[in-house]
């Protein structure tokens, strides 16, 4: 098991214009979230000798 860590960066952003971005594929301009922020995503252990996933756990965290 690898004891290594690589820290992703994350961009809060408002909703809409993210889902008027996908649904029309025109530019939007992205403003930063300043309610209702979430954090979603995924801590995955990955075994070193096979390089398969070993353990997957889900985070969903609210900011305070």
């Amino acid at each position: 098991m690898s004891s290594e860590s690589k820290p992703l960066a994350w961009l809060v952003l408002e909703i809409e214009p993210v889902r008027k971005r996908f649904l029309t594929n025109l530019p939007q301009w992205f403003e930063v979230a300043k309610d209702r922020v979430f954090l979603h995503g995924a801590v995955i252990e990955i075994d070193d000798a096979t390089g398969k996933a070993i353990k997957i756990q889900r985070v969903s965290e609210v900011a305070q």
